[in-house]
């Protein structure tokens, strides 16, 4: 079965109202302190998507892999969909310190983000962030921004996908400690920086080193029988590479055929077998016509110049 996907979208200059030019002035210091780059930008909300996280170095602290799972409501029935689902819960769940699953919705409803975000272990981006996705059944060009999009969480001006990068002008390279505020990444932003083109999508962070480890991680590997081996390569800061029984599991009929087909032709070379796939191929062709003419029902056929022959 074809694995569900959903295309990501988004709507042009849909921007909401600028917010209170010093939003850091009334936000807890602890919602942004951090000396990573990426954590600090983002807003999330703890398992259930009920309370918001506002201590991001208390949850972080032993954290070794981030683990942000691009998704929608769309597809979720999908048995593919609902596997890898399970697999994501037991990760979430038993590397519940060094790994940390945000779910990053790519719905514009709030109904699809709090039904993917329900009874899971993993935290969520903030929805309410002004993300400019498209709705499902519009276009760009008549795309208008869903109310809730110009309620921002906090008062916080995100940083939106119709930004672009050329708005992202807070440099903290210099910021080491991570105390200084810096303008916040929406889920919209976030998924146009990382590439994102539908959903499911899944980026693995490696925090110590501060890395991209993969734009779009294979589902297999957060299966059980995966799961240890590709934690340790992600906590080494490496990518977790296809291995030989995945990829003789995946493809063990295609090897087979083409063995054969190595056997078959080398016993043709050295003169052992006779060459007969041309003549079975036209015997195949001639009787499948035939069956084709004996079963197929009379018609009346019109000659070019006369009548109808039965």
């Amino acid at each position: 079965m074809t694995k569900p996907k959903s295309s990501v979208s988004f709507t042009p200059d849909t921007k909401p109202p600028a917010p209170s030019p010093s939003p850091s002035a009334d936000l807890p210091r602890k919602l942004y302190t951090h000396a990573d780059p990426l954590l600090r930008r983002l807003r999330m909300r703890l398992p259930g998507a009920r309370e918001p996280l506002e201590n991001l170095e208390g949850e972080f602290r032993d954290a070794q892999v981030l683990v942000l799972y691009f998704g929608s409501g769309w597809g979720r029935s999908y048995s593919a969909l609902k596997e890898f689902h399970a697999d994501l819960h037991n990760a979430a769940e038993k590397y519940r310190h060094k790994l940390k699953v945000v779910y990053v919705s790519t719905d514009a409803d709030l109904a699809s983000y709090e039904v993917m975000t329900a009874n899971r272990p993993w935290m969520s981006m903030e929805f309410s962030d002004g993300s400019d996705f498209l709705l499902p059944g519009t276009s760009a060009t008549t795309a208008s921004p869903p109310p809730q999009l110009v309620e921002l969480a906090r008062g916080e001006d995100f940083l939106t996908a119709s930004d672009g990068d050329d708005d992202d002008d807070d440099n903290d390279d210099d910021d080491v400690s991570g105390q200084a505020y810096v303008r916040p990444y929406s889920r919209a932003y976030i998924a146009q920086r990382m590439g994102v083109l539908s959903t499911p999508t899944v980026v693995v962070y490696h925090i110590p080193t501060r890395k991209i480890l993969s734009h779009n991680a294979r589902k297999t590997l957060f299966r059980p029988t995966n799961l240890k081996e590709t934690m340790a390569a992600w906590e080494r800061g490496e990518g977790a590479g296809l291995k030989l029984k995945e990829l003789y599991l995946n493809m063990r009929w295609t090897f087979v055929l083409a063995f054969l087909a190595l056997v078959y032709a080398l016993g043709i070379q050295a003169g052992l077998i006779d060459n007969i796939l041309p003549v079975l191929i036209a015997k195949l062709g001639r009787g499948g016509l035939e069956s084709a003419l004996v079963q197929a029902p009379a018609h009346n056929v019109p000659l070019p110049n006369g009548p109808a022959v039965p």
